[in-house]
């Protein structure tokens, strides 16, 4: 299986637990079909609309990476309408709203940077801002334990 299959598969049981926990609040809590790009949750008791991201390098890196471009095209969260960020990094799980992270990374004065990905059978040019762990937690709402215990 290639990196993307298995970060993919990762992403997805990602998304899954992250329900299954907001479910335990908020019953209704649904995942949305990946083909729907905007958010991958939704809560109709609140209204409120979720992205997951699992960032399997901020263990090693004590780094958080935030998308703001692929391949030159608006995405992550220029292009979000989630209103909150749900980020694992394997060790700790931080939930943050997208109008703090935009603070983070204009009042911390976060330069975005390009990086090249490898997704397999292609490369594709990442735009987006690393942030120290240390800082981005400043901005969370809520810091937990993660969900993703991976072997």
């Amino acid at each position: 299986m290639s990196t993307f299959h298995k970060d993919l598969e990762t992403g997805n049981e990602f998304e899954s637990r992250l329900c299954v926990m907001i479910q335990k609040r908020y019953p209704t809590a649904t995942r949305i079909p990946s083909e729907f790009s905007d958010y991958d949750i939704y809560i109709a008791e609140t209204n409120k609309k979720i992205e997951c991201k699992y960032d399997k390098k901020a263990k090693e890196t004590g780094n958080i990476f935030i998308e703001l471009k692929s391949n030159d095209n608006q995405s992550g969260i220029l292009k979000s309408k989630a209103d909150y960020y749900y980020i694992d990094t394997g060790l700790k799980l931080y939930c943050i709203p997208l109008i703090k992270l935009f603070e983070c990374v204009i009042f911390e004065n976060i330069k975005p940077t390009k990086h090249l990905v490898n997704q397999g059978t292609y490369e594709m040019e990442m735009t987006g801002c690393i942030i120290p762990v240390d800082i981005f937690q400043k901005y969370c709402i809520q810091i937990q334990p993660t969900l993703m215990k991976l072997n």
